[in-house]
């Protein structure tokens, strides 16, 4: 009669009862940070917090380097330091996954074209990145040429631009000015309004 050990059955039996070992507290770790947030957090020194707001807001979507790594280098070989670089992708980081060849170099070679320097851009843009949202055909360049029918030079444009960027970004700066036009204003008054309170067409 065969005789069988039942023994190591019942060790294995045992040990199949015990609860599966499980790590410790230290051992797990949770990436939750996208890829964009971490290119926020690592080339701008933003916060976590601050990184993630500003992808889930604005949808950025870049799965590698190679296109924000463009548009920094673009604006620096335009002369933006740093600090600006910093503060216009926390206004407008929607620029780190645009196509910078469409959607903000022919806007600067627009203002270039129309006698601004680099420095000009430079300024224009770094107080406020907003300008950079319209479209330049369907709205910067004709705004320009509306206001340059009333400052009269590039260069009057282009120093209003400057104390104000709004001019070339608000929408309801050529709606004002048409308004005005079509009530009968003199171009003298608008002229006026251009240059001494231009922030009134932004109301």
């Amino acid at each position: 009669m065969l005789k069988f050990n039942i023994f190591p059955i019942k060790t294995l039996t045992h040990l199949n009862c015990l609860p599966s070992p499980q790590p410790s507290p230290s051992s797990v770790h949770f990436d939750s940070t996208s890829f964009e947030a971490s290119y926020l957090i690592n080339n701008f020194d933003f916060s976590p917090q601050r990184a993630s707001k500003l992808c889930s807001t604005y949808r950025l979507a870049f799965k590698t380097a190679q296109n924000p790594d463009s548009v920094i280098n673009f604006f620096t070989d335009y002369g933006f330091s740093n600090s600006q670089l910093r503060h216009i992708v926390a206004k407008e980081p929607w620029l780190l996954s645009c196509d910078f060849s469409k959607r903000v170099l022919p806007k600067f070679l627009f203002f270039l074209s129309k006698g601004a320097s680099i420095a000009d851009v430079v300024n224009i843009v770094s107080r406020n990145p907003r300008v950079l949202r319209p479209s330049l055909e369907n709205h910067i360049a004709p705004t320009y040429e509306l206001l340059y029918r009333y400052a009269q030079s590039d260069r009057a444009v282009i120093a209003s631009a400057i104390q104000n960027p709004d001019l070339l970004y608000h929408p309801l700066v050529p709606r004002n000015i048409t308004t005005l036009i079509e009530n009968g204003v003199a171009h003298t008054i608008i002229t006026r309004i251009l240059r001494q309170r231009n922030r009134t067409f932004q109301h």
